[in-house]
């Protein structure tokens, strides 16, 4: 065998295993998370909230009870009476605005520093906390206060699917 093929098998087999597990595992959840997105001003609509911020890519952190602790990527958003993040896997995490006490940017966030990145917190009433990497952490803490200001953050709804 030449040097070239002792090279290419090794990198094609990992190639396709790649390239199935694509197809297998991560397209479906790209789909599922795409369709959210795509459906979820007529969610908010139907409900009679408003967009404050549209869903945009994120990383959850993880959470204090009864938030999750465990960490995944997704889509996070924010209307006039919850923030909603929605996992790739996993189920659909909510804070309801009027829980919403203030929120921070912090480099530790439940005892990890990842990357140097900075997290974006939402503290709440019952001292609990939820964290998040976003794009801009900035405009969101500029979007929450918009959205406690607003003050129409105290009717429950149905978490989304």
């Amino acid at each position: 065998m030449t040097t070239v093929l002792l090279v290419a098998l090794p990198v094609l087999g990992v190639a396709l295993i790649f390239g199935v597990l694509w197809l297998v595992v991560l397209r479906p959840m790209v789909r599922r998370s795409n369709e959210w997105v795509t459906t979820f001003d007529d969610e908010v609509r139907l409900t009679g909230e408003t967009v404050i911020k549209s869903p945009e890519s994120a990383i959850y952190c993880g959470g204090t009870k009864p938030h999750s602790s465990v960490k995944g990527n997704g889509r996070i958003a924010l209307t006039n009476r919850r923030l909603v993040f929605r996992k790739l896997t996993g189920p659909v995490e909510e804070v309801l605005v009027a829980s919403i006490i203030g929120s921070r940017q912090a480099a530790w966030f439940r005892g990890e520093r990842r990357g140097g990145r900075l997290h974006f917190v939402v503290e709440m009433v019952d001292a609990g906390e939820v964290g998040f990497f976003v794009r801009d952490i900035s405009a969101w803490e500029q979007a929450v206060a918009e959205a406690r200001a607003s003050g129409s953050g105290s009717a429950r709804t149905a978490p989304l699917a």
